[in-house]
């Protein structure tokens, strides 16, 4: 009698015996499974993990959007920690100008939320806002991202935000600051929560691009760092 390594577990090849233990398996992996996801629900909205880093990243960028090129493309990293529940997010940003005033950006990332990880996409738009301000420019902002967390369902996030940032650098070495405030909605499976936001950070200008940092606030922290890349 051989024992092999099955898909859904041990079997024993030639024997009756490999029909039930392959069953019994599957009785065992799948509550874990069930629960695995009830944890998740549970801790999602429990917390309401509603954040600007949530499957995407932090703005990363002033609202003066003729200091970028028409394409760029970056990096980021967002972390943080949701009601015991570990949040992070790598990924990549392409952002393309299509006009003096409206950058257009896709992204994609591996997303984990506690045990659960999965690639998700997203796609926004910025728009600049002329006249509103003196000495701050500003624009708006429009996302969706989702992700399929497995048995845990679907997660989408869609968020409304305006953005804020000085017209001149801070430092002599270029570094510029930006704030954001906006409302951002999760929906989870049937549940759905929606919170006010608010962020900021810092960008500075590096090499052929510039590297970004910073911090969004709907009831817990995200933190988010990266560097984008300026095609000439």
């Amino acid at each position: 009698m051989t024992r092999v390594a099955g898909i859904n577990g041990p079997e024993i090849c030639g024997s009756k015996g490999s029909v039930r233990i392959a069953r019994g398996w599957t009785r065992i992996a799948t509550p874990v499974r069930i629960f695995k996801s009830f944890v998740l629900i549970v801790s999602l909205c429990a917390s309401s993990v509603v954040s600007a880093g949530l499957l995407g990243t932090v703005n990363g960028r002033t609202a003066d959007f003729t200091r970028m090129p028409d394409l760029s493309v970056e990096g980021f990293f967002n972390f943080g920690d949701f009601d015991d529940v570990d949040y992070q997010n790598l990924g990549a940003r392409v952002n393309y100008r299509l006009s003096p005033g409206v950058i257009l950006h896709g992204d994609i990332g591996l997303s984990e939320i506690g045990n659960f990880d999965t690639v998700t996409y997203g796609l926004g738009a910025f728009y600049a806002l002329t006249g509103i301000f003196q000495n701050i420019d500003s624009a708006i902002k429009g996302s969706f991202h989702t992700g399929d967390f497995d048995e845990a369902g679907d997660v989408d996030v869609l968020e409304l935000e305006f953005l804020f940032s000085g017209v001149e650098p801070i430092m002599a070495n270029g570094l510029m600051w930006y704030a954001n405030v906006g409302l951002h909605r999760l929906d989870f499976g049937s549940s759905s929560d929606t919170e006010l936001g608010l962020g900021g950070g810092v960008v500075l200008p590096v090499a052929l691009g510039e590297a970004f940092a910073g911090i969004d606030l709907i009831d817990e922290l995200t933190f988010g760092i990266g560097y984008r890349y300026f095609f000439q």
